[in-house]
């Protein structure tokens, strides 16, 4: 499992470091299970999964399946009803066609040639946004 866990933390560009500080336990834990000491235990597998959803469980534990579960139906990649704003008031957001080209980028298809992209926003995991409004 753990060269399972270190091919995990290079998709996802997180060195040891990075991935106790995402899911909240200590470094050395990371150490121990990377280098083989130790295993990883419930607690470390459920802050894991809670903090990565993507990642396949049983590809984890037993090398079965994908490592990155598919987008299911109805999750944000599909469709946002409305986004909150900084001032707390929900915005509404227009649902896309989208074809998914690979795992890392997303095609949105525009079925009605009138409709326009006004404004793109950017979430990143620490926290932040930012905006791209095309000329």
């Amino acid at each position: 499992m753990k060269d399972r866990l270190k091919e995990f933390m290079v998709q996802k560009s997180l060195n040891a470091a990075d991935l106790a500080d995402k899911i909240g336990v200590q470094r050395s834990n990371i150490s121990h299970i990377l280098s083989g000491r130790n295993l990883p235990g419930s607690q470390f597998m459920e802050k894991l999964l809670n903090v990565f959803p993507d990642l396949n469980a049983d590809w984890l534990i037993t090398g079965h399946g994908i490592m990155l579960k598919p987008p299911s139906e109805g999750s944000p990649e599909d469709t946002i009803n409305s986004v909150e704003s900084g001032s707390g008031k929900k915005s509404p957001v227009i649902k896309t066609d989208k074809t998914l080209k690979n795992a890392n980028s997303i095609e949105i298809q525009a079925h009605d040639k009138e409709r326009r992209v006004e404004k793109i926003v950017f979430f990143y995991n620490d926290m932040t946004f930012s905006v791209y409004l095309p000329d």
